[in-house]
């Protein structure tokens, strides 16, 4: 049996599909005015003379314009079907943005308008513009080791200098220290009031919740409601225990592999409830808080540096939210980068390497606690080294950890907290026969109409999807325009990918749409293949155009404007623009000329350019390389 719970493979499938689709189509000129117009609608310090992609994460897709004489600007859209609930996750990171800035010195990004889905044109999704943040990398490349390729999982590199690490690690055990002094008498997520005060009125919004929903089938309706909050750490811990059953009862595909693996994981999580319910898994003088400040995803990916490896941004707080103190106090997980359940060599070997890298980040955070006491920014009372050194020592750092990574939980469960609470068990594959004896008849009755509901769904799979409004209504508009051509959208997506791997000679091969050359001066292809024939290469900056079924048209050079064609399947036979001084044309090739009235023009000419396209691609592979969301247990590490 696997030792964790892999995720539904119909559905991260789909949402895979969504997302490529959805983020492809800003190579399409029209798409990307849109997401250039929203800026302008809510922010125009001047005329924008750039507009472009700058990078794509797990969860949202960030574009940059640059004005003649103001500070850049940055709008973020969340990308579809990797998230249910994004109009809730863009409106608590903003309110929490919005807080950090106001209570805290940590580095955040300015918030400069947070928007719904009706607020941005064509309805691209619910946006936060904010600042831009000039930096040089992330602390995660400067940990990362060295020359790892991008299709292995990262890992800290082992021969990093040690005082390069401690300053590292010091520089986010400062941000750290900064939240653990937020305190709130609720468990949940920030509103912000028109008054410039926040509140907890909101369910608490986790990565865990999403995971649940995108990649476990969870229906939304299983989850707490929208304002929803919680008065004790115990009952938040009830409320995770519950959902987590309800997890595994309605994920369609992969949840389990047989009878037995489905009862382990039902005995796992039905005596993990059992825990939560006599509130033995937190500190019962904590269970009324006060709840302190705490973020799902503040990692190294998400710390952004400067040259000097000092951080000079905190990127990404949407699953940041008022939690129980035991969470605050448990280590962070990343110290080593990657998670204890994708370690290569098993949960004890990342215990032990962990335990190592603990000691000096614990070191590099009491030195800061050190500076704060002497400044009087903090107490001796609240210094959160000593706590999580007790977590880690205690297990209460695995009770965490497991509380917000449902598909871990298994093997957290079995290896970690079972024993703490049960006993020692010789073997966690099979541990949960010997705990059986724990369980009355109804419950025994429970488990196995769950068993013959598992096996039965193995049978056939299908994909049973919960999508939110965003993604339903994009699946909609992409099955519009694409759907009828089937081929179109992986068209796109294939020529992108010659264009962006070209080596700019004139060598992209006989399957490629066109080429580019940087010595033949804009002449017409004469490749054999017909439809090759009448494409154009050019030199310098070339301008590039995406038909409405996935075709390249190409321009020698980017001031001449674009081309539309409605009518081709992908393979346009287009002329040069009108102004072009070349007599190659061909027959009933349509001359569009281009639209010089567009405010945004200029920006678009560089957002269509090649360097777009090369943007998109890299960071497609980036995300499904060094940051990309592994199948749990088909992962390659070191």
């Amino acid at each position: 049996m696997r030792p964790v719970m892999s995720f539904d493979d119909v559905a991260w499938d789909e949402s895979e599909r969504i997302v490529e689709c959805w983020v492809f189509q800003f190579c399409r000129p029209q798409i990307g005015e849109a997401a250039a117009g929203t800026i302008l609608e809510k922010h125009h310090p001047g005329e924008p003379i750039d507009f472009t992609v700058i990078g794509r994460g797990s969860y949202n897709i960030c574009f940059r314009m640059k004005f003649d004489a103001s500070p850049p600007a940055v709008i973020r859209f969340p990308l579809p079907a990797t998230l249910r609930f994004p109009e809730e996750k863009t409106r608590n990171e903003a309110a929490v943005m919005r807080y950090l800035a106001k209570h805290t010195s940590i580095p955040v990004p300015r918030v400069i308008y947070q928007g719904k889905t009706t607020e941005s044109q064509l309805s691209l999704g619910p946006f936060i513009i904010m600042e831009y943040l000039d930096h040089r990398s992330t602390v995660y490349s400067s940990l990362n080791t060295p020359g790892r390729p991008l299709d292995l999982r990262a890992v800290l590199d082992p021969n990093i200098n040690e005082q390069k690490l401690e300053d590292l690690y010091g520089q986010i055990a400062e941000i750290l220290l900064q939240l653990s002094l937020q305190s709130f008498t609720r468990i949940g997520s920030l509103k912000e009031n028109h008054t410039s005060t926040w509140e907890v009125s909101f369910r608490p919004h986790t990565l865990n919740m999403e995971q649940m929903c995108v990649m476990g089938t969870l229906p939304s309706p299983q989850l707490p409601a929208p304002d929803r909050t919680f008065e004790t750490a115990s009952f938040y811990l009830e409320s995770i225990a519950e959902v987590m059953i309800q997890h595994l009862r309605h994920q369609r595909n992969d949840a389990v592999e047989s009878a037995d693996d489905c009862r382990r994981k039902f005995v796992a999580r039905r005596l993990f409830q059992r825990l939560a319910q006599e509130g033995k898994l937190m500190d019962p003088s904590h269970d009324n808080g006060p709840f302190k400040l705490w973020c799902n995803d503040l990692r190294p990916s998400n710390v952004v540096v400067d040259g000097n490896d000092r951080v000079c941004g905190v990127l990404d707080w949407e699953f940041t939210y008022a939690a129980p103190v035991e969470y605050t106090y448990a280590p962070p997980w990343w110290l080593l980068i990657e998670k204890p359940e994708y370690w290569n060599a098993g949960l004890e070997s990342w215990t032990d390497f962990y335990t190592q890298r603990l000691e000096v980040f614990l070191n590099a955070m009491t030195k800061r606690e050190d500076a704060a006491i002497a400044d009087a920014k903090m107490t001796e009372e609240q210094r959160l080294s000593t706590h999580m050194r007790k977590s880690w020592n205690s297990g209460q750092f695995w009770i965490v950890y497991a509380s917000q990574h449902s598909f871990a939980f298994d093997l957290i469960y079995w290896e970690k907290i079972d024993p703490m609470f049960f006993g020692i068990n010789d073997n966690p594959e099979t541990a949960w026969r010997d705990r059986l004896a724990l369980f009355n008849k109804k419950e025994l009755a429970e488990m196995e109409i769950l068993v013959q509901k598992k096996l039965l769904e193995m049978r056939k799979r299908e994909l049973a999807w919960d999508c939110d409004e965003c993604t339903e209504f994009l699946s909609t508009r992409m099955a519009i325009a694409w759907t009828e051509n089937p081929s179109s959208a992986e068209k796109l997506k294939t020529n992108i990918e010659l264009l962006a791997n070209s080596d700019q000679t004139g060598t992209m091969g006989p399957s490629a749409m066109f080429h580019t050359c940087s010595g033949c001066g804009g002449a017409v292809n004469g490749a054999d293949d017909s439809r090759l024939r009448t494409n154009l290469h050019s030199h310098g900056n070339e301008a590039i155009q995406v038909c409405d079924h996935g075709g390249f048209m190409v321009y020698p050079h980017i001031q001449d404007g674009f081309h539309s064609c409605n009518g081709c399947d992908g393979t346009c036979d287009q002329a040069l623009p009108p102004d072009s001084s070349s007599d190659s044309k061909t027959d009933g090739a349509c001359q569009t000329e281009k639209n010089s009235n567009s405010p945004i023009q200029h920006s678009l000419d560089s957002f269509t350019s090649l360097s777009m396209y090369r943007a998109i691609i890299e960071w497609d592979k980036m995300k499904k390389g060094e940051e990309r969301m592994a199948k749990p247990g088909s992962c390659s590490l070191a």
